[in-house]
């Protein structure tokens, strides 16, 4: 086969900085999602209509529309 250059991990790529955006992130299983995504290095935007209840971790943006 030929080779793409990308190896392991399904193409994620070590040099960028994983980012994320959660859909429903004022909910429990939202907000949980994100918190545990910004601590494995992600930057997390949760996106929802309602803001979350519970303490927004550093790395983490709230956006409530």
């Amino acid at each position: 086969p030929p080779s793409s250059g990308v190896r392991g991990n399904a193409g994620a790529l070590k040099d960028k900085a994983m980012r994320a955006v959660v859909t429903g992130g004022g909910g429990y299983f939202g907000y949980k999602l994100g918190c545990a995504l910004a601590s494995s290095g992600a930057s997390v935007v949760l996106y929802d209509i309602h803001k979350p209840i519970w303490e927004i971790p550093n790395g983490v943006v709230c956006i409530q529309v």
